[in-house]
C-alpha cells in the first residue's frame, strides 16, 4: 500500500497549494481542481497523519475506504463533503474522477498542539473536534463553501499576508464542521466489495 505526496501544481484545472509553499503549520496541501472530462481512478493508498477532506462544488464523487479485509464505496454529491482520518486507506477503485469542482485540504495532526497558528487550547480544540467528527460525509451550506473559497483565494495569492488572512477563513470553516449535518439518504453507502475483487491501479491523487 503506498502513501502518496503531491507537488506544487498550479495550472487552469489543477491547483494545489503544499506546505512549503505557504508554511503552515498543521496544514498540508490546500486544493482546487476544476475538470470538465473524467480522470484516471485513484488507487487504494494513505497520508501520514493527514485527515483529509475534499469538498464537492459541483458534480459527483465516489470513494472507497479499505477496512478489515474490504471496502465500503461512499457516494458524494455536490455540496457534500467527504472525510478521511489519518493512516485511513482509500481510493476511487475503478471508478473515474467525474467531472466537477471540489477543494480538498488535508490538516497534519501530529502535533495536537500546533495547528494552523492556533494557540495551544484553540488547537488542540481543534484537533479534539475533527479527530471526534460523528459523520464521514457532511452537507455544506452556501456560508460554508463561501468561507472555504475565500480561504483558498487568499491562499492563491502566494504571500505571507495573504496567507494569513486566508488562514482565519480556513479555520472558521474546519471549526465549523462539528454542525454540519449528514446526507439523509442510506443509498449513499453501496455494500461492501471484497479487496482481493478490486484492482489497484497506479495514478496521482485528487
Amino acid at each position: 500500500m503506498q502513501e502518496i505526496i503531491d507537488t506544487f501544481c498550479w495550472t487552469k484545472e489543477q491547483k494545489t497549494i503544499t506546505h512549503d509553499r505557504h508554511n503552515i503549520e498543521g496544514l498540508g496541501n490546500f486544493a482546487h481542481w476544476t475538470f470538465t472530462s473524467s480522470l484516471e481512478p485513484v488507487s487504494l493508498h494513505y497520508h501520514s497523519n493527514m485527515l483529509e477532506i475534499h469538498c464537492l462544488i459541483k458534480g459527483k464523487r465516489l470513494s472507497q475506504l479499505s477496512k478489515d479485509g474490504s471496502c465500503t464505496e461512499y457516494i458524494t454529491l455536490s455540496n457534500e463533503a467527504f472525510i478521511t482520518f489519518p493512516f485511513e486507506i482509500h481510493g476511487t477503485g475503478e471508478n473515474p474522477r467525474y467531472p466537477g469542482e471540489f477543494y480538498s485540504l488535508q490538516i497534519d495532526l501530529s502535533d495536537p498542539y500546533h495547528l494552523l497558528g492556533l494557540n495551544r487550547d484553540f488547537s488542540y480544540a481543534l484537533y479534539q473536534q475533527l479527530m471526534h467528527l460523528p459523520h464521514r460525509q457532511l452537507i455544506l451550506g452556501a456560508t460554508h463553501i463561501d468561507t472555504l473559497r475565500s480561504a483558498f483565494n487568499f491562499f492563491s495569492d502566494l504571500s505571507s499576508d495573504a496567507i494569513k488572512v486566508g488562514v482565519q477563513f480556513l479555520c472558521c470553516f474546519l471549526f465549523s464542521l462539528q454542525f454540519l449535518p449528514p446526507p439523509c439518504s442510506k443509498a449513499r453507502l453501496r455494500q461492501t466489495i471484497p479487496i482481493s475483487k478490486m484492482p489497484l491501479t497506479t495514478c496521482l491523487l485528487m
